[in-house]
C-alpha cells in the first residue's frame, strides 16, 4: 500500500552525507502477516541475522503482540529499547536468558539517538563480525555501556 506521508511521513533512503537518495512509495509501516517462527526461519535461510526488535515496548514490541516470547525461538538476539534494562528484562524473562541482548535507542526522534546503545567488539565493522558478536565466537562479544 502507498506511504501516507502525513501520517506516517517520508520515508527516504540517505546516504553517508545524509543526502537523500530516494523515497520509498510503498508504506514500510505495515506488519508481516507471517509467523514469527516463519520469518526467523526465512531470514536465516536468506543468510541473515534474526533480532526481534524492541520486544519490550507496550505498542508493537513482541510481548505487548503476543503476550509471551515463543519458546525455542531461533532468534541470534533480542533487541531491547532505553525504556528498560537488560537486567530487568532477563529478571522479568527468564526466557530472555537464553539469548544475547542488545540495547538500543529505538529512536524515533532525533533527541533519542544515542539514548542507549550496546558496544560490539569486533575486528572491523562487517556483517560477518556482527554475527561472530552476537555468538560470542572467536574473542568477539557484546559489552553494555
Amino acid at each position: 500500500m502507498k506511504n501516507d506521508t502525513k501520517l506516517f511521513g517520508h520515508q527516504v533512503i540517505v546516504d553517508e552525507k545524509e543526502q537523500i537518495l530516494k523515497e520509498v512509495a510503498n508504506s514500510l509501516y505495515p506488519g508481516l502477516n507471517l509467523e514469527i517462527e516463519k520469518a526467523a526461519e526465512l531470514v536465516h535461510e536468506l543468510g541473515g541475522l534474526f533480532v526481534p526488535a524492541h520486544v519490550d515496548r507496550t505498542m508493537n514490541g513482541l510481548y505487548a503482540q503476543l503476550g509471551i516470547f515463543p519458546e525455542g525461538l531461533e532468534a541470534d538476539a533480542v533487541e531491547v529499547s532505553w525504556r528498560t534494562s537488560r537486567e530487568a528484562m532477563r529478571r522479568e524473562h527468564p526466557e530472555l536468558k537464553a539469548y544475547q541482548l542488545l540495547q538500543s535507542s529505538d529512536a524515533h526522534f532525533i533527541e533519542d539517538v544515542g539514548r542507549s546503545i550496546s558496544l560490539l567488539y569486533m575486528q572491523e565493522r562487517s556483517f560477518k563480525e556482527f554475527g561472530l558478536a552476537l555468538k560470542g565466537e572467536q574473542g568477539r562479544k557484546v559489552g553494555e555501556a
